[in-house]
């Protein structure tokens, strides 16, 4: 077994017409990146390989006329430096990751990261670095509140998590305060219920305790804002509600 050889490195046959040919071993060229596997007039049919190393380039001999893999069939993981294409469609049960990390480099048009230190979407426009964030706020300014007071701040259009509430009186005064509850309340603007447990509005300012206990906001539901205990003469109070939209 394995002994002998079918020509030699000086004397090689000039044809081998085969029905097929089983290998046990390498089938290697004599000269490295000389010679085809087959060539443009006659083609093989198909190649099964456990795996492909290549030196150069795997370029189709038709612009735009093959695919690699198909619709059943497909490859597990690409791994480039870059891929550049006309069209890029992403499969209905898929999802394309995109990079991610705290600060990400985005510093030529047309690049996008996520950041997830600040959970935003960067980008690059035409000249300058920007972002998309899910946060979004609503902020209002009562005039001369009073105990008992009771206000819709605005309808939420979809699903939504309160995440802060800051509020403030008076910033020029001293000695006075409002409490405030921010509540969720049904589509008819009734059955109210907390959003956290009352804040005390004083004149540097106040916010919840970043542990909101109803934080997420039914499409649909208004979000109010009652007032409560009065301190002092306070010609206006401030309220600011940021949240984030739920995914859907």
């Amino acid at each position: 077994d394995s002994a002998y050889d079918l020509g030699s490195p000086l004397l090689r046959w000039d044809g081998l017409y085969v029905g097929s040919i089983n290998a046990e071993g390498h089938i290697v060229p004599t000269i490295t990146g000389n010679y085809d596997l087959g060539s443009t007039a006659l083609h093989w049919n198909s190649l099964y390989v456990d795996s492909i190393t290549a030196y150069g380039d795997i370029t189709p001999s038709t612009d735009s006329s093959y695919d690699l893999g198909s619709d059943a069939t497909r490859w597990l993981n690409v791994f480039s430096d870059s891929v550049e294409t006309t069209t890029l469609v992403i499969a209905t049960t898929g999802s394309a990751q995109i990079p991610v990390g705290t600060g990400p480099t985005v510093d030529l048009s047309g690049e996008v990261a996520i950041d997830t230190t600040a959970d935003q979407f960067v980008f690059f426009g035409a000249t300058a670095k920007q972002v998309i964030t899910p946060k979004e706020y609503k902020s209002v300014t009562l005039e001369s509140p009073t105990d008992a007071d009771n206000f819709n701040l605005f309808k939420a259009p979809y699903p939504l998590t309160i995440t802060d509430i800051e509020c403030v009186v008076d910033p020029a005064g001293a000695g006075e305060s409002a409490v405030v509850d921010v509540q969720e309340r049904d589509g008819t603007g009734d059955n109210p219920a907390t959003v956290d447990a009352t804040i005390t509005c004083d004149n540097d300012g106040a916010a919840d305790d970043g542990a909101l206990s109803n934080g997420p906001i039914d499409s649909g539901d208004w979000v109010s804002l009652d007032i409560g205990t009065v301190t002092g003469t306070v010609t206006q109070l401030t309220v600011t509600v940021t949240y984030t939209a739920d995914a859907q």
